[in-house]
């Protein structure tokens, strides 16, 4: 059976596609035919190219689709099913009738093809024939060309890969909670597809945020998406009795119980709600649009504040409307003292606090045209403006408007040369302060400014000119109504963000949500964040104080933000703190597999079954090992053969025994260096290192008992490089056998799979003391040495 699908990309008569002349990017349709059994069938052009074509085909259905003429290279993909095969060689692509070069993989049966741009001519055909006698379906058939979004450079499918989705993820969700089926997938749509899926500010996102199989607290997933819902209804009603904690606990997360950072990590990490929401909520409200609890903030206006933000966001309201929203809140009333700002008798008894802060801050507008006409025109109007923002006592989350105490009259507040209009009207602070972001919004400072503020602070600390050029560009082409997450959206799916360029520092609370993610499975290890250790879960606190933070929503430089990427980098003590906790404290990640009564009441013990796909039902130690990397990491740019070296151990250097054979055996864990020193002493005894259950067949080699000889010692104290793992024939036949050691974590004795499940964590502790945890770039270590 052959089946070939026909793209004809040709220079028709202008005159015959007059409609095609009135499409906006001036496309030229073609006409795609599906030839079977040497028979063609012509059909009507249906789609435009780059646009993905989701059906599912049969040998036996006609395809059709449309494509322009176009002289720019292409990348041919489909995602296939052969009844009898997955094997691409079946398939063989051509253009102009010259045989392509091999598909991508880029998933489980999805291919793409970057076509030879050297052959493409005036009239173009792709012809792709299966070669085998098998049916099948074809489906997501698309022939792409460069895209633009927002003017800036999208991703063809044979670039955007499950890297740059788990790179989206890091940056954008603290890494999201999405199983690997579901990245996989993301990876194999359409980028501006996927993305959608992906970024959005709904209240939960299932795919992002999946709960796990026969999870024992699901409630997130369906309900308490707010802040204050979260904290008060959620962790802090005493009638919700379905947590693992007593009332007595869980009423500290109340508003008024003053825990609310606590319910935030929680609700950062918990499965079931919508971690992209998260991330920019801890961005608007504790950098860009910053507030402190160390003020004269409360609680209850904290988290009022960051729900009116997200809720803006999710509703579609424009940045200017979002900002306008939070500029209105009493949070911000309070923060700056504004609340007391009265305009009477023609005098204004008023601050100028925040009348600089909302256009330096919110826009990024300094008055650089002329700094005079900013400091006494600008500003004091501006503080005219801010009148009549009461808060009172009763109802403490709202302000109240008036008018009496209102500087009424239209303002003067931008200079001319800056802005297209620079009068500000309206009867309250309100109506004003709307008429303000408007204005603001398309101010020359604003335009050049802002899009880099949110692309710094959120992805890229590292910015060339070039690509801030181009992010304005993207920012002004969206006119008057500039939308916060169109604009995310279009940088996230850009070569500007994953280009060799790209660079971005986590900072400690970034870095603590994003490890908690890569470490936590069930809902109770989130619930249970708040603990400094135990046995369950990743704990955020440690590190939060252990770098000298105060906490979220109290940012180290007040309204100025939190602790910056650079700070966290450029830090020896951090990076010191977390080595220490990965190692001289690795206990606490080890430990964290199993509580015999932390599930309100019950045992509790983790199982990594649950989120690492198997290899036909078994978990060899080489498929752990390289799946933890690349889920701590993001990708396996710099996973060699001597990172390798070092999980390999940790995760099968081990005898599994039976618990009642052996119970103090199991739970032994051991590096490379320790593992050669052992086999070092049973060859010095003429002993057999033919395996791996020889050399750990005796515990008594390289302890201390008696101390350690010489020889002991500097085996003990040996560093590895990888050229000497890659060359060295004895450490490759040791990590050849650990590489193919099944872990049991579906061992019946449960004792078993729970020492398994330790180990993981261990490996995990190893990977979360790496300098790959500090940040994200496309460049890997050794490129950039």
């Amino acid at each position: 059976m052959s089946v070939f699908l026909v793209w004809g990309l040709s220079l028709f008569s202008p005159s015959g596609f007059a409609h095609a002349a009135a499409d906006a990017k001036g496309y030229m349709p073609a006409i795609l035919s599906l030839l079977i059994n040497d028979e063609t069938i012509s059909v009507t052009p249906t789609a435009s190219l780059n646009v993905l074509d989701a059906n599912v085909y049969t040998v036996d259905e006609p395809y059709s689709k449309v494509f322009p003429e176009s002289n720019e290279s292409a990348v041919f993909c489909f995602a296939y099913s052969l009844n009898q095969s997955n094997d691409p060689s079946a398939f063989v692509l051509t253009l102009n009738g010259v045989e392509q070069d091999a598909f991508l993989l880029k998933g489980e049966g999805e291919y793409c093809i970057q076509l030879d741009a050297s052959l493409l001519v005036g009239s173009n055909s792709v012809v792709l024939e299966n070669q085998s006698e098998t049916s099948g379906t074809i489906t997501n058939v698309d022939l792409v060309t460069q895209q633009f979004d927002l003017q800036l450079p999208r991703l063809n499918r044979l670039d955007w890969d499950v890297r740059a989705v788990r790179k989206v993820l890091k940056l954008f969700a603290f890494g999201g909670q999405a199983f690997d089926s579901q990245i996989v997938a993301w990876a194999n749509m359409l980028p501006e597809v996927a993305i959608q899926e992906m970024l959005n500010f709904d209240e939960h996102n299932s795919k992002l945020s999946p709960l796990i199989p026969g999870e024992r607290y699901p409630e997130a997933a369906t309900q308490f998406a707010s802040l204050v819902e979260f904290a008060d209804n959620y962790m802090g009603l005493e009638s919700f009795p379905n947590l693992p904690m007593d009332y007595s606990v869980r009423n500290h997360f109340r508003l008024l119980g003053q825990n609310l950072e606590e319910s935030f990590y929680i609700m950062s990490t918990i499965r079931g709600l919508n971690p992209f929401r998260q991330r920019i909520g801890f961005w608007e409200t504790n950098y860009h649009l910053a507030l402190s609890l160390d003020a004269t903030v409360s609680t209850t206006q904290m988290a009022h504040y960051y729900d009116v933000i997200m809720e803006a966001h999710e509703s579609g309201a424009s940045y200017e409307q979002v900002l306008a929203l939070a500029a209105k809140t009493s949070a911000v009333a309070v923060q700056y003292g504004h609340e007391n700002s009265v305009f009477f008798n023609g005098i204004c008894f008023c601050n100028d606090d925040f009348a600089r802060e909302i256009h330096q801050l919110y826009f990024g507008i300094f008055g650089v045209s002329d700094p005079s006409y900013h400091e006494n025109v600008t500003i004091k109007n501006t503080s005219k403006m801010l009148t009549d923002m009461s808060v009172g006592p009763a109802n403490p989350r709202f302000v109240n408007f008036g008018t009496n105490s209102h500087h009424v009259p239209t303002l003067t507040i931008f200079n001319p040369s800056d802005v297209y209009d620079t009068q500000v009207s309206g009867a309250s602070a309100s109506e004003k302060i709307d008429n303000l972001m408007m204005r603001s919004i398309e101010h020359v400072e604003s335009l050049k400014n802002l899009p880099v503020m949110i692309v710094e602070g959120l992805a890229d600390d590292t910015l060339n000119e070039d690509k801030k050029i181009s992010l304005r560009a993207a920012w002004q082409s969206m006119g008057s109504n500039k939308n916060f997450l169109e604009f995310i959206r279009a940088y996230a799916t850009s070569s500007l963000l994953h280009d060799e360029l790209q660079s971005r520092s986590l900072t400690s609370f970034e870095r603590a949500f994003y490890k908690a993610n890569r470490f936590n499975i069930d809902n109770i290890e989130a619930l249970y964040s708040y603990r400094n250790g135990g046995s369950v879960g990743r704990p955020l606190d440690d590190i939060i104080t252990d770098d000298e933070l105060v906490d979220v929503f109290r940012p180290e430089h007040n309204v100025f933000g939190g602790q910056t990427p650079k700070e966290a980098a450029d830090s020896v003590a951090i990076f010191a703190n977390n080595y220490n906790r990965a190692t001289d404290q690795s206990l606490q990640f080890r430990n964290a597999a199993y509580c015999n009564d932390c599930d309100a009441g019950d045992s509790w013990a983790k199982d990594w079954r649950k989120v690492i796909p198997s290899v036909n039902g078994t978990y060899p130690a080489g498929h752990v090992a390289r799946w933890l990397w690349e889920h701590t990491i993001g990708d396996l740019d710099d996973y060699t053969d001597l990172e390798e070296a070092h999980l390999l151990p940790l995760l099968a250097a081990t005898r599994y025994y039976s618990i009642s054979d052996d119970v103090g055996h199991n739970d032994r864990f051991y590096d490379l260096a320790y593992l050669l020193c052992m086999r070092e002493d049973r060859i010095a005894n003429n002993q057999s290192v033919a395996t791996i259950n020889d050399i750990l067949s005796d515990l008594n080699y390289c302890s201390h008992q008696g101390g350690y000889s010489t020889q002991e010692k500097e085996w003990l104290n040996r560093q590895f490089t990888t050229s000497e793992i890659s060359n060295d024939p004895t450490i490759q036949a040791l990590l050849d056998q650990l590489h193919q050691t099944e872990l049991p974590l579906g061992s019946e004795e449960g004792q078993v799979s729970r020492y398994a499940n330790e180990r993981i964590n261990h490996a995990l502790s190893f990977i979360f003391a790496t300098p790959f945890v500090f940040g994200d770039e496309n460049i890997s270590s050794e490129a950039s040495q």
